[in-house]
């Protein structure tokens, strides 16, 4: 097969503050033609660097400096601003995982794709528009004409992903990298963004790169699969290779951490530690710190690539002949095990205690003229010392309801009650600290001038006085540890983390006031499957510690099922269906329930690759009932 990129010995380094910051190690890369080759690894592993490094798109501090990268025939080393405008775009093009950072906010939706075509196409304005409107049909976008001269805004998270895709394949690139492109959408917006680059790939004859932490995804669309870990490939192969033969202990550790993996009222596997300094030299294995089957060779020399077949490398001594063996890892049946323990887990405790009641409540938008029933009649009770999973696509009213009950949104009709005292009004100061809010978005809610430590201790000032805020501080650092930061972060800014580490500090700043009642709203959608399992570990040891009852708002299933005790399911601002766990995810009932089931991406390929969407597009009539079909289950019907 032909090689489209090919990187040799690649190394990347950034200045910061005085330190030296060596991001990318030595790396040996290559992408065939027609293929999708995935990129894994946790938040700060190299994999956005690397590529931006490919791209030319290096940050002022930062710099290649060793190695070699050579799209066809032409080398990408050192090429002038102006020779970059001839690949960009044309050659080499970019998804990235934010689409509102990717879009002008300020211009129309056909504008900047017109603007996009005319530079590199050079056609005139007419043909330029005609391509456009094409594009934003090949990506399926509906009504196509209307679209074209809207603003970003008016766009939901899934379709302005999809005017993301439209802009990057405007001038059919052979290269289309895509970073993180689904991480912060819905389950079905992502099966549906994924069967759409996978039918844009073959199209218009592209190859891929996809950074991602979703080994489900990884499923679904890799051809090749590289696990990167501290700036370095440790593994490398057929996406079967990776999942069925994997060889790396860092690999296993990622596939071990999987909720699919999981027993309800067990521990997820987490990773203990955090990965290296990269400004200091690093002796050995990099993983040996936290691997607990290190050998002692790991500590004090780098292992060699091995070669597993003529398709599987891996990079670790545990391979090498003169290793001891290892205990066999069969994911496959592992998988089919715990799929068979579902159907016997029951999780119909009953809480005695209610601490917070939703009745009837509605909250309504005004939208120029239109009013937008954005939750619609909703009722429901939260126990005491429970999860409560509010689950449901972007626009469901999810985040609506818990913006509501921290008085973010003015209650229409109906209530809700906290301990038996009406939030209408608002949060007072006791309750403020009682009732916390993770945040789905880490950038929006951080405040960018503050320090670390400014930022997550900030509610404990303004309940604590000087002599306790001291005693909170050892609080302070235990919850750092639970959430894999090191403590020296406190002195740094939000800007010089990656979006998986922000969304740890928002975590931290809510978990550190030691609420009552916590609202997560899509708290570890950011998160690599390794930190994600260690942040479920933290809530659930924290609920049965403190009995802190939480309302998790999540896209993710996969972890709803892991985590949750009731689940309530949302579409349109409506609830459709409500019960325990098990109910839910052994016996949906609801259309819409199925249809969120069927989305859940599923860390096998063979399943992954030919699983058909079930799209849900169903209306209200207004004669609907909710109705209890068996203890505690209960379906709008």
């Amino acid at each position: 097969m032909s090689k489209v990129l090919e990187v040799k010995n690649l190394s990347v380094a950034f200045e910061l503050r005085g330190k030296t910051l060596k991001v990318v190690r030595n790396v040996d890369f290559d992408l065939n033609k027609h293929e999708v080759h995935a990129i894994v690894g946790e938040s700060g592993s190299g994999k956005s660097v690397f590529t931006k490094a490919i791209a030319g798109m290096l940050d002022a501090n930062g710099k290649i400096t060793q190695g070699e990268v050579a799209l066809g025939q032409k080398s990408l080393i050192d090429l002038r601003k102006k020779e970059w405008v001839e690949i960009r775009g044309k050659k080499l093009a970019f998804v990235f995982q934010d689409p509102m950072t990717s879009l002008n906010p300020l211009k129309k939706i056909g504008h900047q794709l017109v603007e996009v075509i005319k530079l590199h196409q050079k056609v005139p304005h007419s043909e330029a528009k005609g391509i456009a409107l094409k594009l934003l049909k090949d990506v399926g976008i509906q009504e196509p004409e209307v679209r074209f001269n809207q603003y970003p805004f008016e766009f939901s998270g899934g379709m302005r992903q999809r005017v993301v895709i439209a802009n990057a394949i405007a001038c059919q690139p052979e290269v289309l990298i895509c970073d993180e492109p689904t991480t912060a959408l819905d389950v079905t917006i992502q099966a549906q963004i994924l069967r759409l680059l996978k039918d844009l790939k073959d199209r218009y004859n592209m190859s891929m790169i996809f950074i991602t932490h979703d080994l489900g995804v990884v499923a679904n669309i890799a051809d090749r699969v590289s696990v990167m870990y501290a700036g370095e490939f440790v593994e490398s192969g057929t996406v079967e290779d990776v999942f069925y033969r994997a060889q790396s202990p860092y690999t296993l550790a990622l596939l071990k951490s999987l909720p699919q993996l999981g027993k309800k009222g067990e521990e997820l596997f987490s990773l203990k530690g955090t990965p290296p300094s990269l400004t200091e030299e690093i002796v050995g294995d990099p993983f040996a710190p936290r691997n607990e089957l290190a050998l002692e060779i790991d500590y004090v020399e780098s292992p060699p690539f091995y070669e597993i077949s003529k398709t599987h490398k891996v990079k670790t001594w545990a391979v090498d002949p003169r290793a001891p063996q290892r205990e066999p890892f069969d994911f496959l049946n592992l998988i089919e095990d715990n799929k068979a323990l579902d159907h016997e887990v029951k999780t119909d405790h009953h809480h005695p205690n209610k601490i917070v009641s939703f009745q009837d409540l509605s909250v309504h938008f005004k939208k120029g003229k239109r009013i937008i029933k954005a939750v619609n009649n909703v009722s429901f009770d939260i126990f005491e010392g429970e999860t409560f999973a509010l689950v449901g696509e972007s626009g469901s009213g999810k985040t609506t309801i818990g913006r509501t009950i921290i008085g973010e949104n003015h209650i229409n009709s109906g209530d809700i009650i906290f301990k038996g005292k009406s939030l209408k009004k608002g949060l007072d100061k006791h309750l403020k600290k009682e009732i916390q809010m993770i945040f789905q978005d880490p950038m929006a809610s951080l405040n960018e001038r503050a320090k670390i430590e400014y930022i997550i201790s900030e509610g404990l000032r303004a309940h604590y006085s000087k002599k306790e805020l001291e005693d909170k501080m050892v609080l302070l650092n235990s919850i750092l540890d639970e959430v894999k930061l090191p403590r020296t972060v406190i002195s740094r800014f939000p800007h010089e983390f990656s979006g998986g580490q922000r969304q740890r500090i928002g975590i931290a700043r809510a978990l550190v006031m030691e609420p009552k009642f916590v609202i997560a709203d899509e708290p570890i959608s950011a998160l690599d499957v390794s930190i994600r399992a260690g942040v479920i570990n933290l809530l659930n040891r924290l609920k049965e510690e403190y009995k802190t009852t939480y309302m998790f708002i999540a896209h993710d299933l996969s972890i709803v099922k892991f985590i949750a005790d009731r689940v309530g399911i949302l579409y349109k601002g409506r609830l459709v269906e409500l019960g325990y766990a098990h109910h839910i995810f052994n016996s949906p009932q609801h259309p819409y329930t199925k249809s969120l089931l069927n989305a859940i991406p599923h860390p096998d390929p063979q399943v992954e690759k030919v699983k058909k969407i079930i799209k849900y597009e169903g209306e209200f009539t207004g004669s609907e009932v909710f109705k209890e079909i068996s203890d505690g289950h209960y379906v709008l019907m």
